[in-house]
């Protein structure tokens, strides 16, 4: 089963790219009337990486006739199934009001971009932009108490941790040596919660994720 549907504009988006090379996604290829072989070559190759392809040959012409289909499809799909991600690979920038307009009525939905050879694709920039502002929010990576305190609970065998949050923080309290003021020593236990390195169980045990 796929976690995602990827809509090609055939028309502009011919080449094949590592972002639609998934597993577990299905890709709705949209061909123009008048293109015959090549949208078959495409999704034969496609077919050997993802789960499913499907070819929709629509019978309209003119410019830009594709992206009135895919905003039809999109919303039928959509419309079925909520939770999935969607994507959209074509370079028409026309896509990208549709495009917010859905993201603000909780799709989870963006672009893909085939540009010259060199550069990120917009996705690509997009998650390199947001792996840039995560780390820059990322206290672990830019406060020596928070990476002190990461690097301890990481090498601590998994058996060994604390169990639960009060023990965890006493835990903090002792590594630091009074050197940490208590309050910033629950702000560094906090984060390792909003970060969802730790998570407090139903029986109030930790379950850590590093």
């Amino acid at each position: 089963m796929y976690n995602e549907i990827i809509f090609v504009d055939f028309e502009n988006f011919t080449k094949i790219i590592e972002d639609i090379k998934k597993a577990n996604a299905k890709i709705v290829v949209l061909v123009g009337v008048n293109q015959s072989r090549k949208p078959f070559v495409f999704a034969k190759e496609l077919l050997e990486s993802v789960s499913s392809v499907e070819l929709l040959k629509v019978k309209g012409q003119g410019n830009n006739a594709l992206d009135f289909f895919i905003a039809y499809y999109l919303g039928v799909y959509t419309n079925r199934n909520k939770n999935l991600k969607f994507t959209i690979c074509s370079n028409d920038k026309g896509y990208d009001p549709l495009i917010k307009h859905l993201s603000d009525n909780g799709i989870n939905i963006k672009r893909t971009e085939i540009i010259k050879k060199g550069e990120a694709t917009k996705s690509e920039s997009e998650d390199k932009n947001t792996s840039k502002q995560q780390k820059q929010n990322n206290l672990f990576e830019t406060d020596k108490d928070y990476k002190k305190a990461f690097t301890n609970i990481k090498d601590i065998p998994a058996k060994n941790r604390p169990r639960k949050i009060n023990g965890f923080e006493a835990h903090l309290e002792t590594l630091f040596h009074k050197t940490v003021k208590k309050d910033k020593i629950k702000k560094i236990a906090a984060e390792f919660k909003k970060l969802g390195y730790v998570e407090i169980e139903n029986n109030e045990k930790l379950k850590y994720n590093m």
